[in-house]
């Protein structure tokens, strides 16, 4: 029995080996799945960007057969939109967000002057869906928003900091547009 004295220091540290092992791997895992979360809810984002990007030549095209040749101005507006699809993520596309609403409003401004336009079918269809995606633009941000700062305390905290490096989960950046005043409700097209 002297002899097996050995064991019982031996089976208590393998014990809390494989524990330390389940545990640092059972954290990268979870890790992972947030890291995949994080990027899902980006796409969510990426997605009605997309959306939007899609009917903005609808809105040209219904706008330039009332208020003419304003080339400029829908040059920019569809340049403004396809920047904000391309973005690389969510610092890029902050900045394209805010150059898109300062389009957009010139495009509003400009169509303000042909009231005509307001009555036509086609145009009141391209406005309602021009809302209704700027809404989802606004809730998938905020969905990304939320998941990110969720991700964030997780991996900046003790002891799931010491497995962050190994999972590659980096902090991640929130979706903040500079100018909020642009994004805090969806455009109001009003003819």
């Amino acid at each position: 029995m002297d002899n097996l004295g050995w064991l019982i220091p031996v089976i208590i540290v393998a014990v809390i080996v494989i524990a330390l092992a389940a545990w640092f791997f059972i954290t990268r895992k979870h890790l992972q799945t947030a890291t995949a979360q994080v990027d899902a809810s980006w796409n969510d984002v990426a997605d009605q960007l997309k959306r939007r990007n899609d009917l903005i030549p609808n809105l040209v095209a219904a706008v330039r057969e009332f208020a003419g040749p304003e080339q400029q101005v829908y040059a920019e507006l569809e340049s403004a939109s396809a920047d904000a699809v391309a973005s690389s993520g969510p610092n890029d596309a902050a900045a394209a967000e805010n150059r898109f609403q300062g389009a957009l409003r010139s495009v509003f401004g400009l169509v303000s002057g042909y009231p005509q336009l307001s009555n036509q079918p086609n145009f009141l269809q391209i406005k309602a869906d021009l809302v209704q995606t700027e809404d989802k633009i606004q809730a998938a941000r905020r969905n990304y928003n939320s998941t990110v700062r969720g991700y964030n305390r997780q991996i900046s905290r003790f002891p799931n900091s010491l497995v962050a490096g190994s999972a590659h989960a980096e902090e991640r950046a929130i979706y903040e547009v500079t100018d909020r005043a642009a994004i805090s409700e969806p455009p109001r097209v009003q003819f």
